[in-house]
Order: C-alpha cells, then sequence, then structure tokens
C-alpha cells in the first residue's frame, strides 16, 4: 500500500514541477517554412547563398558572422540581381544580441532600398514593404509581391 502510495505522490509532484516550467522557446521548421515561402509568395528563381559569403551580400552583418553571434542563417536571394525577392532567416545565439542585428539588417534594407530607388523603384518599394517577424531568438524577412501572406505563412510555422 505505501509502494502505491508514493508512486502516486511522485507522479503528482512530476506533473506541478512539469507545469511549473518556464515556457520553452518556439521551434520552427526552416526547411518547411521555405518551401512554402518559395511556393506561395515567391514567383522567382532563388538560389540559396552559402552562409560563408553571407558576407559578400550583407555587409552590415559582418562584425556579428566574424565574432559569432549568429547561431544559424538561410538566406534565399533572387537569382536575377535586377530583382529583390529574398528570404533571410537568421537565429541569434543569445537573445540580448537580437536588437544589434536587427540594426545590422535595418541597415541592409536602407541600403537596398537606396541601390533600387534610382533604376527599379518597383523593387525598391518592394523592400521598403518587407514583410518580417522577430521570435524568441529568431529575425524572419521576406521580399515578395505578398508581404501579408508572408507574415501570416512564417508566424504559422512557428510551433
Amino acid at each position: 500500500m505505501h509502494r502505491v502510495h508514493f508512486m502516486l505522490l511522485c507522479i503528482l509532484t512530476l506533473a506541478i514541477l512539469g507545469g511549473c516550467q518556464e515556457e520553452s522557446e518556439a521551434t520552427l521548421g526552416v526547411g518547411a517554412l521555405c518551401e512554402r515561402l518559395l511556393a506561395e509568395v515567391i514567383d522567382e528563381e532563388m538560389l540559396e547563398i552559402d552562409p560563408g559569403r553571407l558576407g559578400k551580400f550583407f555587409p552590415s552583418l559582418q562584425p556579428y558572422l566574424a565574432n559569432d553571434t549568429l547561431e544559424s542563417t538561410t538566406v534565399f536571394l533572387c537569382a536575377e540581381a535586377v530583382l529583390s525577392h529574398e528570404i533571410t532567416l537568421i537565429k541569434v545565439k543569445n537573445k540580448e544580441q537580437i536588437n544589434r542585428v536587427k540594426l545590422a539588417m535595418e541597415e541592409h534594407y536602407k541600403t537596398r532600398i537606396a541601390s533600387f530607388a534610382d533604376y527599379a523603384p518597383k523593387e525598391a518599394e518592394r523592400v521598403s514593404k518587407r514583410s518580417f517577424v522577430e521570435k524568441d531568438r529568431w529575425l524572419i524577412y521576406a521580399i515578395c509581391d505578398d508581404p501579408q501572406k508572408a507574415t501570416e505563412i512564417i508566424k504559422a510555422a512557428f510551433k
């Protein structure tokens, strides 16, 4: 009889401790999210950028690439350089770093808008209306024709 009471006490204790745990960080299926964005909001041919070459395409991120601030990055850019379509997923190692990386990304987009402004104003406008979602340690950007739908897809991807 004592054994049954002990088991019930253990189960009750585990249930209470399990309920008191801090909410865990959201998980994200990066591959599935990219596939869905590419299928539903981007009609252009996209190329995945090797993480080792990010500094070339994102000079404002160079300090964060060098000091190992970023845990993971996934970037797709339009195969045609005259188009602005882009998907960028960045996960920082530490939540306290997210604002600095976000500022660097805003600098990147200001530069892209300025570079398109003179010869491709529609592309500059597309960049300025980009989708952006910040969740936990993730920064996710999508430059496409339907940023509202991209935002909905991104938000739905977090589990």
